[in-house]
């Protein structure tokens, strides 16, 4: 998802009480804001979500599936998400309800 479309959809959650540009704006402020800390290499925590940790995942040898060619897969940079226990349960929550409507 991109920001745009998370501007879109918080401005149709908020019954556009607030515009739809300050909305944009703000997303983007939050998105900079968080480039800005994994590049910095600094972990950030929201609060009922969790922590994104940036980190890097190793170079190593790997093999090509499809032609089962070996090849050297180079380092490169990840995020970590750690969920907070308030977001799995959240998600539980969402899971079940989803499982109830499916039965």
């Amino acid at each position: 998802m991109g920001r745009e479309e998370l501007s879109r959809l918080i401005h149709k959650r908020l019954d556009g009480s607030v515009s739809l540009a300050r909305i944009n704006d703000a997303v983007g402020v939050i998105s900079r804001e968080l480039q800005c800390a994994m590049v910095d290499d600094v972990p950030v925590t929201v609060r009922n979500f969790g922590t994104l940790s940036p980190c890097w995942h190793h170079a190593h040898r790997a093999v090509n599936v499809s032609t089962g060619q070996p090849f050297e897969a180079r380092s490169c940079p990840r995020v970590k998400f750690h969920a907070s226990v308030a977001f799995e349960e959240l998600l539980k929550l969402r899971r079940d309800r989803f499982l109830k409507i499916d039965e």
